[in-house]
């Protein structure tokens, strides 16, 4: 397997942290400050990954994932986007230009190298912990009324009244842990059952301080199973 990721990001300390995680995990990291330092680099290399931050000068993030996009030998490689910016609007931007996840800085260790081998290596399946169905937090909006199953900090699963393509992005409004939120999401998984669809969905562009509440009420669940 091709081990090469292209880091770009015009912050010192983001390339360093991203290229430290890379080689963690076994990849070789080259790096670039801006857009056309990207494309100058990859025209002698081949990449598994791109991982790109959005704001940067002379060639920002959106225009460079574009233009990766129509270079036959690169449109299929997969984008991370990873950035500040934690709209929803910002998040839609970088999927409708073509990156496959977005993970908001500053960068969670964990959660890159979830998304990381999930991109291109041998996935870890984090666990999902069960929301009982007393809970409203329990309600979510996807053009009609689901139900969140069950969550982690990366993903979750709802069951739906519809059909919901594989590797579709949608936008969710959520009543979650007594926050109205709007979440990004990509459909992974859509299996029919009696009730209808359970959905497997990823966490796309989660901001720190929503994924701290779904990692603590994690850790509430799962210390009661320990004590059961």
């Amino acid at each position: 397997m091709n081990k090469y990721v292209l880091i770009v990001d015009d912050n010192p300390s983001d390339l360093m942290i991203s290229s430290a995680q890379m080689e963690k995990n076994g990849f070789v990291a080259l790096t670039a400050q801006n857009g056309y330092q990207a494309l100058d680099v990859i025209e002698n290399n081949n990449f598994c990954l791109f991982v790109i931050d959005l704001q940067m000068p002379k060639m920002g993030g959106i225009e460079l994932i574009k233009r990766l996009k129509r270079i036959d030998n690169f449109k299929n490689i997969p984008v991370l986007v990873t950035s500040a910016r934690k709209e929803s609007t910002d998040v839609i931007l970088a999927i409708q230009a073509g990156a496959k996840d977005y993970l908001v800085k500053p960068i969670d260790s964990m959660i890159f190298e979830e998304k990381l081998q999930k991109l291109i290596g041998d996935r870890y399946e984090w666990k999902e912990y069960p929301i009982p169905i007393e809970e409203n937090a329990r309600l979510c909006y996807i053009k009609t009324p689901s139900t969140i199953v069950s969550i982690s900090e990366v993903s979750m699963t709802i069951l739906h009244n519809q059909q919901l393509n594989v590797d579709a992005h949608f936008e969710f409004e959520i009543k979650l842990f007594d926050n109205n939120i709007s979440i990004s999401t990509k459909v992974d998984k859509c299996i029919k059952n009696k009730d209808g669809y359970l959905v497997k969905l990823s966490l796309v562009g989660l901001t720190e301080e929503i994924r701290k509440k779904i990692r603590l009420y994690c850790r509430q669940i799962w210390t009661k199973e320990q004590v059961l």
